[in-house]
């Protein structure tokens, strides 16, 4: 027995509250679409497929929003860094829609983590608005899978602010715009580093670099040497 126009649209409605409103609209509209009966074979199968649709992508949003922390103070990123000691730690400075920033973050991904499957490697990206465009919103999980990745979002660029006044030299970014925020940048610590509670930032710092993409030739030969001494 072919299911009423009604109980589509219920679904579309109970499914509506976990979806995007373009996800919904889309739903809503298509189960609309067999109101004059001449195509509600087709018209069903295609509703279906759209509220499938949308209950997927609404389960993604909500297993995305796990893994995303509010960072509110300095202290959240010190207990965690401090707790990982004996593993090569990375901290990233990033944007949500800055391209540049977002293609950094997938060659770590890519070029670090996948790399290296079973290393003990700890990075911690640290995401806030620097373009008109960024929005916590606009972050996507999608971009750093790895569970090794720690996401947060820094609402206030506490970290952005900290590393720019306590990392020397300063990036001819900062130098040229007198900004006191760094961002798009990539800092490396090894097995042995520790914040602790008397530290502005985490010591040693093996090497750091901005932009992330710029920063690669001297992240990479760096990490070998890394990754060998934590194996010995």
């Amino acid at each position: 027995m072919r299911r009423t126009i009604a109980g589509i649209l219920i679904g579309a409605v109970v499914l509506t509250v976990a979806c995007t409103r373009s996800q919904a609209d889309a739903a809503q509209l298509t189960a609309a679409v067999a109101k004059d009966g001449t195509a509600a074979c087709c018209s069903y199968a295609q509703a279906d497929a759209a509220l499938l649709k949308c209950a997927v992508n609404s389960d993604k949003v909500s297993t995305t929003a796990k893994r995303f922390t509010d960072l509110t103070s300095i202290n959240q990123l010190r207990e965690i860094f401090d707790k990982d000691v004996g593993a090569t730690r990375i901290i990233l400075l990033v944007s949500p829609t800055c391209s540049v920033c977002v293609r950094g973050a997938g060659w770590v991904q890519k070029e670090i983590l996948e790399a290296n499957p079973d290393s003990r490697i700890r990075v911690y990206a640290v995401w806030f608005s620097m373009l008109e465009t960024d929005a916590k919103e606009q972050w996507k999980h999608s971009r750093m899978t790895d569970s090794r990745v720690a996401h947060f979002w820094d609402e206030q660029k506490l970290l952005g602010k900290r590393l720019a006044k306590h990392i020397e030299p300063k990036s001819d970014w900062l130098i040229r715009t007198k900004s006191k925020v760094e961002w798009d940048a990539i800092y490396l610590f090894g097995p042995e580093a520790v914040w602790g509670e008397n530290k502005e930032i985490p010591s040693p710092l093996i090497v750091w670099g901005r932009t992330i993409l710029g920063a690669r030739k001297k992240i990479m030969a760096k990490i070998p040497s890394l990754l060998n001494e934590k194996k010995r």
